[in-house]
């Protein structure tokens, strides 16, 4: 783990001078790694594909689940103290809230 902190490490130390209210948001937020690991969880399990379609089968249903998965419609906890440092950090960006 340690040689990947130090290769990224510019981008890592950005992510952690965010107040801790705001990392949380960031980091929970990022349906998009989350769909990647699902599918490369379900590529995962089944090594060789017979051909490209499979494969793409696999993809598609990795995604319709994840869709239909119901960890992205709770709501964010401490939303309101991350909201509160969003409109003093970028308040040009805040103003409609």
């Amino acid at each position: 783990m340690a040689p990947i902190w130090r290769r990224n490490w510019v981008d890592l130390s950005s992510f952690f001078a965010y107040p801790a209210e705001i990392r949380k948001v960031i980091y929970t937020t990022n349906a998009i790694e989350s769909l990647n690991s699902e599918i490369r969880k379900s590529i995962k399990k089944r090594k060789i594909f017979p051909h490209d379609q499979s494969a793409l089968k696999v993809i598609c249903l990795a995604i319709a689940i994840e869709s239909a998965s119901e960890k992205w419609t709770m709501p964010l906890a401490n939303w309101r103290q991350a909201l509160n440092h969003f409109m003093i950090e970028y308040p040009e960006r805040m103003g409609g809230y």
